[in-house]
């Protein structure tokens, strides 16, 4: 049937969805339904940008020869197959999207995990990566991808959206002075965390990015 159904409708007209423990029963009921599947994977897309930045990801292809449009499909799938088993085969909590390793590989993305793409076929195949080292959606490669430049890592952006998304402190957006480069110096031969560090010292920048932004994603530099 369609929602709303007549239990959900008698219960607004019976008033008890300004009661939050029958909001929970209703919003429990209604995630039985296969219809909420697609609703919740909709929801994590939205959430991590996917319709919005993850279709131009690209990569440099001298720097980054194995990474091509197969690779961009698959760790897209990876992200909608882990979601969906974390919430409805392992009624997981928020925190397992943090911690969980499920990863879910084919022939294409399983070098960049560490594994044998000989292992693999065009399909994804579900793992259990190293906890320690892969905990959680943030060190997917779809994720980590998506929220890099084309030549480089992207402090900057990953940081963002931990600061944004999961601390729920919103730097706002960049001061106009952030696309202009630094006044001396050339970055050819600086590390990132050094080229990053001098595109954010002044002091209209520093603030957001030295107290949220850049901490969270020099701590994903390790991919």
């Amino acid at each position: 049937g369609s929602l709303p159904d007549d239990a959900l409708a008698r219960a607004a007209d019976e008033n008890e969805l300004t009661n939050p423990e029958r909001i929970l029963e209703q919003a429990e009921r209604m995630l039985l339904d296969d219809r909420a599947r697609d609703v919740v994977k909709a929801f994590h897309r939205a959430y991590l940008r996917v319709g919005t930045t993850w279709p131009s990801t690209q990569k440099d292809p001298a720097l980054f020869p194995t990474f091509h449009g197969g690779v961009a499909s698959a760790m897209t799938e990876e992200l909608d197959r882990f979601f969906d088993a974390v919430v409805f085969r392992d009624a997981g909590a928020f925190q397992d999207l943090f911690t969980s390793p499920l990863g879910f590989l084919n022939a294409d993305t399983a070098a960049f995990y560490g594994m044998d793409p000989g292992s693999y076929a065009g399909e994804l195949t579900e793992v259990t990566l190293d906890a320690e080292q892969r905990p959680g959606f943030l060190t997917r490669i779809g994720f980590l991808s998506a929220n890099s430049g084309y030549t480089r890592t992207s402090p900057i952006l990953r940081g963002a959206f931990i600061s944004r998304y999961v601390s729920g402190i919103d730097p706002g957006p960049p001061p106009p002075s952030s696309t202009q480069p630094p006044a001396s110096g050339s970055m050819e031969f600086l590390t990132n965390r050094e080229r990053t560090e001098a595109l954010t010292v002044s002091p209209e920048c520093a603030g957001c990015h030295q107290m949220y932004i850049d901490p969270t994603g020099f701590v994903l530099e390790a991919y």
